[in-house]
């Protein structure tokens, strides 16, 4: 947790140090990772989407669509930006049941829920960086 309230410090001005200090440690109380996450994508301006919102066939018509313009494509490689927690990677696979998938992601805790919960040879869950996506490209 030291580099969490590293971070803390770099992004609130020293006048507000203190009430955050306190706030920082009733953060640390919180158990669920998830809620962390979700509370600090409030205040870094690195993290791009605050919400781990994901649903099992979210897209139907979209993912469908696409599933008939590329059938007549063997050997798909599709990358799944912001994985979250899996669901969008598994509604691909039921899409596109020969391609490989590429679930990249930020947020090691839903990696590692992701890798627990698809156990399949064609699925790749990454930490999302430049190089790790430029890694498994072309998609």
């Amino acid at each position: 947790m030291g580099t969490v309230r590293s971070t803390l410090k770099q992004m609130v001005p020293t006048a507000l140090w203190a009430s955050s200090r306190a706030m920082y440690h009733k953060l640390r109380q919180i158990g669920d990772p998830e809620l962390r996450y979700n509370f600090w994508g409030k205040f870094n301006p690195k993290i791009h989407q605050t919400t781990a919102y994901t649903a099992l066939n979210r897209y139907p018509n979209a993912f469908s669509t696409v599933r008939d313009l590329m059938a007549s494509k063997s050997d798909l490689k599709i990358l799944s930006f912001g994985c979250s927690t899996g669901e969008e990677v598994l509604s691909l696979k039921t899409y596109f049941p020969s391609a490989s998938i590429i679930g990249a992601e930020l947020n090691e805790y839903r990696l590692r829920h992701c890798r627990q919960k698809i156990n399949d040879a064609s699925v790749t869950f990454i930490k999302s960086t430049d190089s790790n996506i430029e890694s498994h490209a072309p998609y």
